[in-house]
This record gives structure tokens, sequence and C-alpha cells, in this order.
């Protein structure tokens, strides 16, 4: 009877924690930030803008990746989508 007292509360704070988890792990839904270019916009201005002084080189590359991008090349009045931070 003593193992049932201690089994008890053990297993309803393991159900609590488990749907604690499941429910912190969900993904929701993330509405994508765009960005209308600009003349004289270049990936790396913009890529500046987004990491200020950190290194650009990622946000360049997910920039191409994200918008499906044959080339860095972009034209002003092109829409892009920008990574969340």
């Amino acid at each position: 009877m003593k193992r049932l007292w201690i089994a008890a509360p053990l297993a309803a704070g393991l159900l609590f924690a488990g749907a604690h988890t499941v429910s912190a792990g969900q993904s929701h839904r993330v509405v994508p930030v765009s960005y209308r270019v600009r003349p004289g916009d270049t990936l790396w201005s913009i890529a500046g803008r987004l990491t200020g002084s950190g290194d650009r080189r990622e946000i360049v590359d997910e920039l191409i990746r994200s918008n499906r991008l044959s080339s860095p090349v972009i034209f002003a009045g092109q829409q892009l989508s920008l990574p969340r931070s």
C-alpha cells in the first residue's frame, strides 16, 4: 500500500510533465515577413539590416534558399520572404 502512495503522485507528475512537453513542442503557424526590394538593395545589404554586426553569409544563403533564387541577383520591386529572428 505504501508503494501505491508513492507511485500515484509520481505517475501523475510524469503525465503532467509529458502533457506540458507535448504542448510546448507543437508548432504554431508563423506568418512570414515579406520585404519589397528597393533600388540599390542587395542580398548582402538586406542581410546586414537583419543581423546588425553579425555574420551576413548565413542570412544571404538562407535568403537565396527560402526565396528559391537561382542567383544572388535581385531586382527593385521583387518581393522577398525574410527569415524570422
